[in-house]
């Protein structure tokens, strides 16, 4: 026998022994808490298309619980299990695979020691972000309010990570994301598969991917530009409420082929902190020419649903008010939808329609998703009245937004100028520093000094308040503090009521413009419940604050 057959045979009983053997990764894989454990596995047999032909599930158990996480096919003979612990300790795994011969996929087993988080981010000292027990807000795991500051970024795909055209920043995305972490924003809002969106590929920087003809070995690339994102915000400590792609682009697609797209997604980003938006305004869709559009994203959402152990809070990304609001929305009644991730655009925020949200059933977290955006339908007050009047209208959490940083606007020369939408050209490290930014650093602080999640909104303003212009003012109160905000253009204020009579409050005027307080000392409701309030300090927006003396 000579040497090359002596060889052959040797690979064929390997192959064969092996193939017949499942994997056992005998050393543990260490992590601390809530955070990302990656698992690679090796296919034994071949797969002619591993992205239709196989599913691999692994599950996870403790002595506490259990937690089952998809797989996901990541190139060649290669596949992905990522994880996250919600409790410290010893955790053991076996895998799944619907192709049980496949001895790399099925019944392979290893440990996770999970120790305590030792860092600084809330998002791991406290745990994924849930819905609170009154389906009011948003909560982390350990029960600590969540304060929802987002900042949008509908084409986070082309954002470009190893590069800039800013002097000094070798990075737009990370720059972008450690300038918002510093202002004290909580979540990223983004949509992840518009790539060119008009724009020639070859001019773009950042792979993309197109799911039109499955996955395949040439959409890699892009799913890794996504992951290396959603790492990067995770590791800065953001929630990234992520749509998986624009509303039209799933139409066509069989039911099934949706749900894999579902599972392959939950699969790479499930384990992250995250909110599911699905797609954007797929909640009352607007457009009429696709018809079944909503069932199509309802069966996406389903799936994710459904493979995702985390129960992450999911929403749809809701058409504007003249669309779509709670009481006519397309998702209400779906068990797997638990927040509304609302448009309105008119004004600060529509007494009416925030009512709509507040008194709709079931109860449900509402966010104002999408307002006006600063320098495309509105200004840089019209930004801070928005987001005020969003947290005093029983809206808790806020996405602001800003053209240049919404719509990537790298410069203003083709191919790399943002939407057609943005008439001006808002380049994006111009736009990052607007002086509404930093308002909402005033902004969060204001909220989380009085329990933001204790305010109850005031839809009639007359109930307790007598003002000059109403129209121009949104009211709020807990049992211990009540908050006015007033926009008015003059200095004139009013009178409140329904205080606890004859209770003493240290009063005080907050300027948004500059986050600094103006003392007004002690003021006393009369023994009817009511206390005329001073002038404004100018005829700019301020808010009054009412904190009742214990």
């Amino acid at each position: 026998m000579n040497g090359a057959i002596r060889v052959v045979l040797l690979a064929a009983f390997l192959f064969f022994a092996t193939a017949g053997s499942h994997a056992s990764y005998g050393t543990p894989q260490r992590v601390q808490q809530w955070r990302v454990v990656e698992i690679t596995l090796a296919s034994r047999l071949p797969h002619t298309d591993p992205f239709r032909d196989v599913d691999v599930t692994a599950t996870f158990t403790s002595p506490k619980m259990t937690i089952t996480r998809p797989a996901f096919w990541d190139g060649g003979n290669t596949w992905k299990i990522r994880f996250a612990p919600p409790v410290t300790g010893a955790w053991t795994y076996v895998t799944h695979a619907s192709d049980s011969a496949d001895k790399g996929l099925d019944g392979c087993t290893g440990r996770i020691e999970a120790a305590p988080y030792n860092g600084d981010l809330a998002i791991y000292k406290h745990g994924f972000v849930t819905v609170s027990p009154n389906h009011r807000y948003f909560t982390y795991a350990d029960g600590t309010p969540f304060f929802y500051l987002g900042d949008t970024h509908w084409f986070a795909m082309r954002e470009r990570f190893s590069s800039s055209n800013l002097p000094g920043a070798v990075s737009q995305f990370r720059h972008e994301v450690d300038r918002r972490v510093e202002q004290g924003f909580t979540v990223y809002q983004s949509e992840w598969m518009s790539v060119t969106r008009g724009k020639p590929a070859a001019t773009l920087e950042e792979p993309g991917y197109d799911w039109a003809d499955g996955i395949t070995e040439n959409d890699l690339p892009g799913f890794r530009n996504v992951d290396r994102k959603f790492a990067y915000l995770a590791d800065r400590g953001l929630v990234v409420a992520n749509a998986m792609a624009w509303r039209g682009s799933i139409l066509g697609y069989d039911d099934e082929y949706i749900r894999r797209l579902a599972r392959n997604w939950s699969a790479r980003y499930g384990a992250y902190p995250v909110l599911w938006t699905m797609a954007q305004e797929v909640d009352g869709s607007y457009p009429k020419d696709q018809p079944g559009l909503d069932a199509k994203w309802q069966t996406m959402a389903e799936a994710l649903s459904a493979s995702d152990d985390y129960h992450h809070p999911l929403s749809a990304h809701m058409c504007n008010q003249t669309a779509a609001v709670a009481s006519n929305s397309l998702w209400r009644d779906k068990p797997y939808h638990t927040w509304y991730a609302a448009q309105i655009q008119g004004g600060p925020l529509w007494a009416s329609c925030a009512r709509d949200f507040w008194e709709a059933q079931p109860t449900k977290p509402a966010i104002l998703y999408e307002p006006q955006y600063e320098n495309f339908w509105t200004t840089e007050s019209g930004e801070r009245h928005q987001g005020y009047a969003a947290f005093l209208s029983g809206f808790y959490g806020f996405g602001y937004g800003v053209a240049g940083i919404w719509d990537d606007s790298y410069s203003c020369d083709p191919p790399d100028r943002g939407t057609i939408y943005d008439k001006n050209c808002h380049v994006w490290y111009e736009e990052l520093e607007r002086p509404s930014a930093t308002q909402m650093t005033y902004l969060r602080r204001f909220f989380e000094a009085i329990d933001w999640w204790k305010l109850e909104p005031c839809y009639n303003i007359a109930d307790r308040a007598t003002l000059d212009e109403p129209k121009f003012a949104r009211l709020a109160f807990s049992d211990r503090a009540t908050v006015l905000l007033l926009y008015n253009a003059t200095v004139k204020s009013g009178v409140l009521h329904r205080l606890k009579p004859g209770a003493s409050y240290d009063a005080s005027w907050y300027d948004p413009r500059r986050g600094a307080y103006i003392l007004i000392g002690v003021v006393r409701a009369d023994d009817g419940g009511n206390c005329a309030m001073p002038e404004k300090p100018d005829a700019n927006d301020y808010l009054l604050r009412l904190l009742r003396e214990k």
